[in-house]
């Protein structure tokens, strides 16, 4: 029986996670740039959801660990949920600085640059929007411009005023496509990207 709630607990915590991210895509469509000043801006991760996925990364944590200390039988699970738990808190907190912001401005785009276990890494890079030679996807759903010599700067579809740099994108480089909206957020555009895609 112990088996049996600990997996439906389990399941629970990674149906709530799922339900959380696709609840702050949609919201965060509509949103407004952090910063935006004519051909200059700057998006990054909101704050808001950020500390609220890292700290319930944390508590799913603590209750991994009350898991395994209660039911012994249930250690695996336990264990899962603890990665999982440490993987949301560790991938977000980050997010919550401005570590992973992205600024472009007439001549350039400026972001991080380095991926670490499917999410964003410490390092940024400067490209020159006539250097940029693609727009791609990763794996974990994080996008990117790509310059000539291989140099990337990321963000995420989550950033709140991503459309507004997708516009800045269709401005600076009409020949790059920005990367498509995933399927399970929708296809919802703001006029300036809309624009830029018809």
């Amino acid at each position: 029986m112990s088996s049996l709630i600990s997996a439906l607990i389990a399941g629970g915590m990674t149906l709530l996670s799922s339900i959380l991210v696709r609840r702050f895509a949609s919201h965060l469509q509509s949103a407004e740039p952090y910063k935006l000043d004519g051909d200059s801006g700057t998006i990054r991760p909101d704050r808001w959801s950020g500390w609220i996925i890292t700290v319930f990364g944390a508590i799913l944590v603590l209750c991994a660990v009350a898991l395994m200390i209660a039911e012994p039988d249930a250690f695996w699970i336990g264990a899962i949920l603890f990665v999982i738990g440490a993987l949301f808190a560790g991938c977000m907190f980050p997010s919550v600085t401005s570590l992973h912001a992205l600024s472009w401005s007439k001549s350039c785009v400026d972001g991080a640059s380095q991926m670490v276990l499917g999410t964003l890494g410490l390092q940024r890079a400067t490209i020159a929007w006539p250097d940029v030679a693609r727009s791609g996807t990763t794996f974990t759903m994080y996008w990117y411009l790509e310059a000539h010599d291989g140099r990337r700067v990321y963000w995420s579809y989550l950033y709140p005023g991503n459309a507004k740099f997708a516009a800045a994108i269709k401005n600076h480089r009409p020949d790059i496509e920005p990367p498509p909206m995933p399927s399970y957020v929708g296809t919802k555009l703001d006029g300036a990207q809309q624009k830029g895609r018809s």
